[in-house]
C-alpha cells in the first residue's frame, strides 16, 4: 500500500520504526502501538460513545472484552 522510497513495499518493521523515532523525538515515553487503541477506546468512552460502538471501533468479539479494557 504504501511504497518504499525505491518503490517496493515497505518493511514490516517501517512503522514501528517510524513510531518509535517520532516518540522519541517528541520525549515521549515508548509505548506500543497496540496501546493507542486502548487509548481511543478510552477517549470515546470518556465522550459517552456507546459501548457497541467503541466495542465495534476497537474490534472486539463481545462488549465485555471492551467494557473489562
Amino acid at each position: 500500500m504504501f511504497p518504499s522510497r525505491l518503490g517496493g513495499p515497505l518493511g514490516e518493521n517501517h512503522a514501528l520504526v517510524t513510531w518509535h523515532r517520532a516518540l522519541k523525538a517528541a520525549d515521549l515515553p515508548r509505548i506500543r502501538m497496540h496501546d493507542l487503541c486502548h487509548t481511543k477506546g478510552t477517549l470515546m468512552i470518556d465522550e459517552d460513545e456507546e459501548p457497541v460502538v467503541v466495542q465495534r471501533t476497537l474490534g472486539h468479539a463481545q462488549q465485555s472484552v471492551t467494557a473489562d479494557l
